[in-house]
């Protein structure tokens, strides 16, 4: 006899059939998924919509990192804004990018 050896006066526990087995050890963890799912989803399906379809919500996007003709809004390909001791921005000038002189 070891330690974690049950102790020689416990009976032997009746054998578990495999419907029994399933319901156990599958149908348990899914039940509780079901449960904390619906605990999650139902507070939120509850309020509804927050605006309309039609309605902006008072919100604009945001892109963070854009580049400085984006920030500054000017249109793609239209004037860019020159950053002060750089000459990537000039007219006529391939470079810019990654391609940047320091």
């Amino acid at each position: 006899m070891t330690i974690a050896d049950a102790p020689t006066n416990w009976p032997d526990p009746p054998p578990m059939s495999m419907l029994e087995g399933l319901l156990l050890f599958a149908g348990l963890p899914l039940l509780a998924m079901a449960v904390i799912t619906a605990m999650v989803l139902v507070p939120s399906l509850a309020k509804g919509a927050r605006s309309q379809p039609t309605q902006s919500g008072g919100s604009r996007s945001e892109w963070f990192g854009a580049p400085d003709e984006v920030e500054s809004g000017a249109s793609p390909g239209g004037a860019r804004k020159q950053i002060p001791g750089s000459t990537s921005a000039a007219p006529g000038n391939p470079t810019g990018g990654a391609s940047a002189r320091w």
